[in-house]
């Protein structure tokens, strides 16, 4: 144990408080043994390697949640594709049986509006203008395509 000589105003303490202080007081948990400068290298080394790992684990978690994420949407878009599809073989083929009918060619143009092929829905919107000139939803449909 370490004696220092105490002060006159450290009296007031218990002779017990350098103790606390001491290195034997210590709990061996708490207390470094002595290590040799390459031993405490290594231990940094393997703390730091265990750190990225942690890292590189919590980037394979983020990354996965984030594919499956777009894998999702891609899924949808897909799913939605199909059934503007469906819809646009649904009409053409109403049309051909219905060539008078304004309501499809109108269809058909909001649906291919819908899939971005601008110059078809043009073409169908012409269509259901020639069929009824006063077709208030058929011009807004003209000029927003313009």
């Amino acid at each position: 144990m370490i004696k220092l000589p105490l002060k006159k105003w450290n009296n007031k303490f218990p002779k017990n408080y350098l103790t606390i202080t001491d290195v034997s007081f210590i709990p061996h948990k708490f207390s470094r043994p002595h290590l040799s400068k390459s031993t405490l290298v290594r231990r940094q080394r393997e703390i730091v390697a265990a750190a990225l790992s942690v890292l590189v684990i919590g980037a394979i978690i983020f990354i996965s949640f984030d594919i499956k994420k777009t894998q999702e949407e891609l899924e949808r878009v897909e799913r939605q594709k199909q059934k503007l599809s469906s819809e646009i073989v649904f009409w053409e083929k109403t049309l051909i049986t219905h060539p008078g009918y304004r309501d499809g060619y109108f269809q058909l143009a909001l649906l291919e509006y819908q899939v971005k092929d601008f110059e078809k829905a043009k073409i169908y919107t012409q269509k259901a203008l020639d069929l009824d000139p006063n077709f208030e939803k058929g011009r807004e449909l003209e000029r927003i395509l313009k």
